[in-house]
């Protein structure tokens, strides 16, 4: 499990101080580009030196408690399943009470830059998880 942390700032909400729902899938992209950051991958280097490339195909999320401005929150990012051509991620979202304010889950499928077509998940991001 990865942990990143982060402060719900005002760019982040909404006129009543609660975080706007798509801030939350803001900051779980910041921790998963943190996560490959720390294993020494670079999103910039996924993007542009590599034959494949990594989008998102789905994103949900389940909001449980109002998450506020100045919220100290820890993201724990997991891998939730993989197979030959995608992964999904898992993250949920603690504040500083420790409860659980939300999760959310990312579905990323490998595909070849050229053909657009799936291709096998690269032995790197197997070594990841």
């Amino acid at each position: 499990m990865y942990i990143y942390s982060t402060t719900i700032r005002l760019q982040d909400t909404d006129a009543a101080g609660v975080m706007f729902y798509s801030s939350l899938f803001r900051h779980i992209h910041d921790s998963y580009e943190d996560f490959l950051l720390d294993a020494g991958l670079s999103i910039r280097s996924l993007i542009e030196d590599r034959p494949y490339a990594l989008p998102i195909v789905h994103a949900e999320a389940n909001y449980l408690s109002p998450i506020k401005l100045g919220d100290q929150i820890d993201i724990q990012l997991s891998l939730k399943s993989r197979n030959l051509h995608s992964f999904t991620l898992q993250y949920i979202l603690i504040n500083e009470q420790a409860q659980k304010v939300a999760t959310a889950e990312t579905v990323h499928v490998a595909i070849d830059k050229q053909s657009g077509n799936k291709t096998d998940l690269p032995a790197i991001l197997n070594e990841l998880f």
